[in-house]
């Protein structure tokens, strides 16, 4: 893993809102995510389009933000220093944001399984600004 990044975004990586696809995770999701994160830090790790050849940053700090039913996780990326290229997409706008992939079990309650959670960058998106 790379120990230096040539810098760092932070934002929302997931919330109880609904997102681009129409789903919306309930805050027992949300909680679900950051605890995998916590027990396995494999999964805090970025990979540019769904490839994990291509790591390019790694999540530094998150938590889970609660204001009333909401909730939303937030955290702090790096991003790899051998990694400019994402850097420069991410500072002319062509790459803004990153998404989670996970496996819904109850696609209308927004329940995700325990096992499957991982990182992936998002081109025009806003998951994380």
């Amino acid at each position: 893993m790379a120990k230096e990044f040539i810098g760092c975004v932070e934002g929302y990586l997931t919330t109880t809102d609904i997102d681009a696809h129409g789903d919306r995770l309930t805050p027992e999701a949300v909680e679900s995510f950051a605890d995998q994160l916590r027990k396995d830090p494999k999964k805090r790790t970025l990979c540019l389009q769904h490839d994990a050849k291509q790591p390019i940053g790694y999540i530094t700090e998150f938590h889970v933000e609660t204001k009333g039913e909401w909730k939303g996780l937030r955290a702090k990326v790096g991003i790899y220093a051998t990694r400019p290229d994402v850097w420069e997409m991410m500072q002319s706008g062509a790459l803004s944001g990153f998404v989670y992939g996970a496996k819904l079990v109850d696609k209308e309650a927004g329940v995700m399984s325990k096992e499957e959670c991982s990182l992936f960058n998002r081109d025009r998106g806003s998951v994380l600004a």
